[in-house]
Order: C-alpha cells, then sequence, then structure tokens
C-alpha cells in the first residue's frame, strides 16, 4: 500500500468534508500541515489493539516531537513537496 496515496485520500476527504460544512455558513479552520499530521495518527490509532493494527501496519514511522506525533516518510514528504495530488 502506497502510505503517500493514502495520505492524500484523506487529505483529500477532510478538504470535501470542510467544504461541506462551509457551505453551511460555519467557518472552519485550516488544515496545516500540524494539524494533518496529528488527524493522520489519530486516525491510524483509531480502534486499534495488540492484535489488529490497521492502518498502523501501513504507517509505522511514527515519532514522538514536541508538537505533536509525525509520521516521518509523510512528513518528508510534505517538506520536500513530494505529494502527487494533495497541495499544501
Amino acid at each position: 500500500m502506497n502510505k503517500i496515496l493514502v495520505f492524500e485520500y484523506l487529505v483529500y476527504r477532510l478538504d470535501k468534508w470542510k467544504k461541506d460544512i462551509e457551505k453551511t455558513g460555519k467557518i472552519v479552520p485550516s488544515f496545516t500541515k500540524l494539524r494533518l499530521q496529528k488527524i493522520l495518527f489519530l486516525v491510524c490509532a483509531w480502534n486499534t489493539s495488540d492484535t489488529d493494527m490497521r492502518l498502523l501496519n501501513t504507517f509505522k514511522n511514527f515519532y514522538a516531537l514536541p508538537y505533536g506525533p509525525v509520521e516521518m516518510d509523510i512528513y518528508e514528504a510534505m517538506k520536500k513537496s513530494n505529494l502527487n495530488s494533495a497541495t499544501l
């Protein structure tokens, strides 16, 4: 599984959700790189167990940094602008 493509799909769905909410007149904060990293960790860690790691089998390069968990492969792709379709 290509983790960059999975991450880009997550960003795409989040952006669509944000636009749908904004159509109702509500203001939604933007998705910063830091927020996206935190959301990625929450999505991956949600409903996992010792025997079923789910998305943590794909996104397994998380490190604890001062402002929260960071998946280093995704972080490097964001930093180097090596994402295929998502622009951050």
